[in-house]
């Protein structure tokens, strides 16, 4: 009888803890980034479709309630997005990106004037940054 064995581990359950580990960690990131993106999509394009229906304003006042509409819909969605992924400032990041290619979208797909073409990324990451900064400042729920 030999006395100095190693104790029996199984790789399989090794590998099968770190996989667990990995998507418990990757779950709750990616359904907060979908739906932090579902949400700052929903708030942006209601609010774009108000501005342009309304037509109570001038041209130039539509572009900057555009703006507007960017700014609270990638912060209400990044923020959105961090509570539901736990804090995750990835998750937060990723809506952001996310909308500022839906932003970019837009300016392919319509005419706009040249300042706000060059304005459109700036909403998207104050927004970004405000969703980070409120997120940040939560409490902590889990026991």
């Amino acid at each position: 009888m030999m006395t100095n064995q190693r104790p029996h581990t199984n790789r399989c359950s090794r590998m099968r803890y770190h996989v667990d580990m990995a998507t418990g960690a990757l779950v709750p990131k990616l359904i907060g980034t979908v739906s932090g993106f579902v949400i700052g999509t929903l708030i942006t394009a209601g609010s774009v479709f108000l501005m342009i229906n309304l037509s109570l304003v001038s041209p130039d006042q539509t572009h900057i309630g555009i703006m507007a509409a960017y700014l609270i819909g990638t912060t209400v969605g990044g923020t959105g997005a961090g509570l539901i992924s736990k804090r995750s400032s990835g998750a937060i990041i990723a809506v952001g990106v996310l909308l500022l290619l839906v932003g970019a979208l837009n300016l392919t797909m319509a005419e706009h004037p040249d300042w706000f073409k060059l304005c459109t990324p700036i909403p998207f990451v104050l927004g970004s940054f405000a969703a980070v900064k409120i997120t940040r400042n939560q409490p902590d729920t889990e026991p």
